[in-house]
């Protein structure tokens, strides 16, 4: 069954729809639980003219989560993942806009730590650290709190608006001691090179893996993720073969309350086998946090790329590899865009 024509909203895109100035002007103004609200009412009001992505999200959680639950209890986690995706983008525009003290304080009262050792750890072996992620709860606090704990960072961006980049250029020279270089891939020759560059400096690097639309599959191999096989993408695997930097992966998960825990758990020791990639090492830890708390992952629409849905009776094909191969990331403290 062929996608109908994107409505108006659609084409915008959500991050941008929500994201307009008078947005961003509220966050500088208003409590972060205001702002989810304000959210999640016009988050409702796109969901509600652009259909098929609204169809879509639905689709693909009942066909990885249906077998697990009943009809009701799908229902409800269906609910608790639309305002999931709304809490993300509050998120977003908190860390984004709001004022630094602000944002600084919240970051340090609500976000507790488990498993820090285990970045002190590879950081030790002084060659960096590739840290994975994925589109997985408050990912957006993700570097700003890594920056107010000493570590530095290297993020690679690529920017879907000039004045988020404006933004966050503008905030990172006000920050004073956090350490957070900010890399426009636009602007960069190469993303694996400047990627290199920053291991090479002991720096912490951020990647997702989880940004299907990206992925460079192999022709050697698949992979497993939400009980389905799909394309096994060595993009993580080539950056640590050719920076021989440790990797961990790092996700943080909303508790309750208005709390938050960053769970570090290093990926080179994830298996015993040094044949297993990263790569399906990452995704399975990831596929954990997901099958925990379903609602906390806001990728469940552009899922539509590697596994099998209603939408077509084959998964929606991933391009072949390219010789320049990329870290994906967003237009985000986080991804690049």
């Amino acid at each position: 069954m062929k996608l109908g024509k994107r409505s108006l909203l659609g084409r915008v895109g959500i991050s941008r729809f929500l994201q307009l100035r008078l947005n961003a002007y509220l966050m500088w103004m208003l409590p972060l639980t205001w702002m989810q609200s304000y959210i999640r009412f016009w988050g409702k009001i796109y969901f509600f003219f652009n259909r098929d992505e609204n169809r879509i999200i639905r689709q693909n959680i009942k066909l990885v989560i249906g077998d697990r639950k009943d009809e009701q209890s799908i229902q409800e986690l269906i609910q608790r993942t639309f305002t999931g995706i709304f809490t993300h983008y509050a998120e977003k525009l908190f860390i984004g806009y709001s004022r630094l003290s602000r944002a600084f304080k919240f970051l340090r009262k609500n976000i507790s730590i488990e498993g820090r050792d285990v970045l002190d750890t590879a950081l030790a072996q002084g060659k960096g650290v590739i840290l994975v992620t994925g589109h997985y709860g408050a990912v957006e606090f993700l570097p700003t709190f890594l920056g107010l704990q000493g570590y530095t960072l290297t993020m690679l961006l690529r920017f879907k608006t000039k004045k988020l980049k404006d933004a966050l250029n503008h905030r990172i020279q006000s920050a004073g001691d956090v350490h957070i270089t900010l890399v426009d891939v636009t602007q960069s020759r190469s993303v694996f090179f400047e990627a290199i560059k920053a291991l090479k400096a002991r720096q912490i690097v951020i990647t997702e893996c989880d940004e299907f639309e990206e992925w460079r599959p192999s022709k050697h191999g698949n992979n497993r993720f939400l009980g389905r096989k799909v394309p096994l993408d060595r993009t993580l695997d080539m950056l640590q073969k050719r920076s021989r930097s440790p990797v961990v992966m790092g996700i943080i998960q909303r508790k309750s309350n208005g709390r938050y825990k960053l769970g570090l758990h290093s990926l080179d020791a994830e298996s015993e086998k040094k044949e297993v990639p990263i790569s399906q090492k990452a995704l399975a830890v990831l596929e954990k946090y997901i099958l925990d708390a379903p609602h906390q992952w806001y990728q469940w629409k552009d899922a539509s790329h590697i596994l099998r849905t209603e939408i077509g009776e084959e998964p929606i094909p991933v391009h072949a590899p390219q010789e320049d191969r990329h870290l994906p990331l967003e237009d985000t403290p986080v991804h690049a865009c």
